[in-house]
């Protein structure tokens, strides 16, 4: 029979490795169940069960680590191969955004407003540069529709999920919550009469179906004729 030392018989199981990639994860982590306002390197340290000091030598700062949780966010995205037509590349990029958004909708806002790795910044437009290009656009105004193209997605997505976090909007069937139909019902009517009288149909218009139709229209008027045709039936 073997001889348990001492040594042997109370030794821990061995703590993983903590790197920059680990500590990023679980700043996530806590963003996502408690927002960044709950974010210190205090509350980080003791998610990791590590001292708030051996975090500086992976992050120097809560600065640098926002940019570093946006960019992570950002590599989630998925590159749709150039052999797609580009429609359904820019349809694919604007869907993947919008999982992203709503898997992370503490973390999302820095991709916008955060600095970022040039890499992880630079994906989506890489993506849509390429989709324009190849749809026939010219570089200029190819540079010009990624970018309104852009601008769309990420202003409504940081609308659609502060709707979400402020409990405007249910997520579960994305429809507006009673108690923000009744604020609107609530509105001045002579200051606000469309709002007023249209304030049931916002509730019956999802964030869903809205951008889904946004998305449709902005492509129509972005895209050539020629290059929406070739994307029907194509996967």
């Amino acid at each position: 029979m073997p001889r348990t030392t001492a040594s042997s018989s109370s030794r821990k199981p061995a703590r993983a490795t903590l790197d920059q990639a680990r500590v990023v994860r679980a700043a996530v982590g806590i963003a996502n169940a408690h927002g960044t306002d709950a974010l210190s390197m205090r509350a980080l340290a003791g998610a990791l069960g590590v001292e708030a000091m051996s975090l500086y030598s992976h992050v120097p700062s809560k600065e640098v680590l926002l940019g570093l949780m946006a960019a992570h966010v950002m590599e989630s995205i998925d590159i749709p191969p150039r052999t797609l037509p580009p429609l359904k590349r820019l349809q694919r990029l604007a869907t993947d955004l919008r999982e992203a958004a709503h898997a992370h909708p503490a973390v999302f806002p820095l991709v916008v407003l955060a600095p970022l790795d040039m890499r992880a910044a630079v994906r989506p437009t890489e993506i849509a540069l390429q989709a324009f290009l190849d749809a026939g656009l010219s570089d200029q105004r190819a540079i010009r529709s990624q970018r309104v193209f852009l601008s769309f997605v990420r202003g409504y997505l940081l609308w659609e999920i502060g709707g979400f976090t402020a409990g405007r909007w249910r997520a579960s069937d994305a429809t507006l919550q009673p108690a923000s139909l009744a604020e609107v019902k609530a509105l001045d009517a002579a200051e606000f009469p469309e709002t007023r009288r249209l304030a049931a149909t916002f509730s019956r218009i999802s964030p869903d179906q809205a951008f889904a139709e946004g998305l449709a229209s902005m492509l129509s008027s972005l895209l050539p004729a020629a290059a929406r045709t070739a994307s029907r039936g194509k996967r």
